[in-house]
């Protein structure tokens, strides 16, 4: 898989749901998200200071060091809606 858009869509992905367990951990007084944001922005800035390209961990760093310091990124909560189902399907599975 060589597309941009499929690639950042799974990294996004990917640090969605890093950043949720990275903020019950922390909840649970286990891993300080901050520490953890901290390193992966130190690993990206040496990559930078050298001049090397970033590869993909570089960004998935980048990204997800944002939203551990994001204080409204408290992360994705599954939910279920409970008659959500669409009119035309014939799945009954949800009753």
């Amino acid at each position: 898989m060589t597309d941009p858009a499929a690639i950042a869509g799974i990294v996004n992905g990917v640090n969605i749901v890093f950043n949720a367990i990275i903020r019950h951990l922390d909840d649970k007084g286990i891993m300080p998200k901050d520490r953890l944001a901290a390193d992966m922005e130190t690993v990206v800035a040496e990559e930078v200071k050298a001049h090397r390209p970033l590869r993909i961990e570089h960004v998935l760093f980048q990204n997800l060091a944002k939203l551990l310091r994001d204080p409204q990124g408290g992360g994705w909560k599954p939910i279920v809606i409970e008659g959500s189902r669409s009119p035309d399907t014939e799945d009954q599975s949800s009753h």
